[in-house]
């Protein structure tokens, strides 16, 4: 039993604050974080409840029912109203859960901000995303548009390994597999989003600090699935402009 509590307390104690806070989860760069930061601990503690609920009854059940205890256990075929209990009570809970963390998926995942594209007008059809991410075995690429504002051209910037993205400014990125489910996801954004072949999604968010920090791929696709990483490097808006400009004169040369 001593297996369980103490690694049950190590994940509650990495999330609260306390000397080994920080190490559940990175520090938060975007503004969102923190929504989606209360929604894991709640769903932590709903979790916690429910392992200590049930691990007092499985003791109790050991030293009540012990072969060294005189007499014999009863027989029983089942229980209609535990079955109930232990139907009814997780589907409240999950559809709880469904209507309270709506809100924070339509702002994660629905609602595509119009920031975004500030010359479309809505457009999303002719928008163009600020990168593209490629996901390949085993290796992330990152392409920019160049000087003609297209995808797919001669001046495309291509940044292996590395995402140079502007500070503040609403960010969408579209993901790209050439070949098997890729995941991309970046921890101290909170934010992850499923890449499957054929089918080029997109997702956006905010930085609010410049940094570094590490993108990683949470979907196993294949052998080299653990050295699938890279840097997502956040700087502001003219430095960013600066890095655009450099890698196009480097085209151009």
């Amino acid at each position: 039993m001593a297996v369980p509590v103490l690694g049950t307390a190590i994940v509650f104690g990495a999330a609260m604050e306390n000397p080994i806070a920080g190490y559940w989860l990175p520090e938060s760069i975007g503004p969102r974080t923190e929504s989606i930061d209360g929604l894991i601990n709640l769903v932590h503690l709903i979790l916690g409840g429910v392992f200590l609920v049930t691990g007092l009854v499985l003791t109790f059940s050991l030293w009540r029912f012990s072969a060294d205890r005189p007499g014999k256990a009863s027989t029983r075929c089942g229980s209609l109203l535990l079955e109930l209990l232990w139907t009814l009570i997780p589907t409240a809970v999950l559809g709880w859960l469904v209507f309270y963390q709506a809100t924070l998926w339509d702002e994660n995942k629905v609602n595509i901000p119009l920031s975004a594209f500030p010359d479309s007008e809505g457009d999303y059809a002719s928008a163009l995303p600020t990168a593209r991410v490629v996901a390949r075995q085993f290796e992330w690429t990152f392409v920019y548009p160049g000087a003609d504002g297209q995808f797919d051209t001669r001046d495309d910037i291509f940044s292996p390994g590395l995402l140079v993205l502007p500070e503040g400014t609403d960010i969408v990125l579209e993901l790209v597999s050439e070949d098997v489910i890729h995941s991309f996801a970046v921890n101290a954004l909170r934010l992850k989003q499923d890449i499957v072949p054929s089918l080029n999604s997109l997702i956006w968010f905010k930085v609010t600090r410049n940094g570094e920090c590490e993108i990683n791929c949470t979907e196993l696709c294949g052998w080299g699935h653990y050295r699938m990483i890279a840097t997502m490097r956040v700087v502001t808006n003219t430095d960013y402009a600066a890095w655009k400009k450099l890698q196009m004169d480097k085209l151009q040369r």
